[in-house]
């Protein structure tokens, strides 16, 4: 089965009791499952986990939910980290490519100017 991030969105300073919120993410379980709303969390140990979306429910409704475990757990975990590794690198590189580009406007603008 082929797992993969499908969007990653950054959260800053948020914690659940001692563990930190690092990124929400979708997840994409090839053929099985779309999954919204899953979290990648660092343990108060520094461990990273993932959570999976919480399940609403209403009055008189028995519980519902989604668990992670085993080899899924381990799979889903590693995939979610090199998505937010891969988020990171790519978001220093768009912000080196934006100053670059930025810096190529000004030139232009002061020979302009000149």
């Amino acid at each position: 089965m082929t797992i993969s991030v499908t969007m990653i969105r950054l959260v800053h300073d948020a914690y659940v009791g001692d563990n930190q919120l690092i990124a929400y993410f979708d997840l994409r379980l090839e053929g099985v499952a779309d999954i919204k709303g899953c979290a990648l969390v660092q343990t108060k140990n520094h461990g990273l986990s993932v959570w999976s979306p919480p399940c609403e429910r209403k009055h008189n409704e028995p519980e519902r939910g989604i668990k992670f475990v085993g080899q899924m757990r381990k799979a889903v975990t590693g995939i979610a980290k090199r998505s937010y590794d891969d988020f990171l690198k790519s978001k220093a590189a768009n912000t080196v490519t934006l100053s670059a580009a930025v810096a190529l406007v000004q030139e232009i603008e002061r020979r302009d100017a000149a």
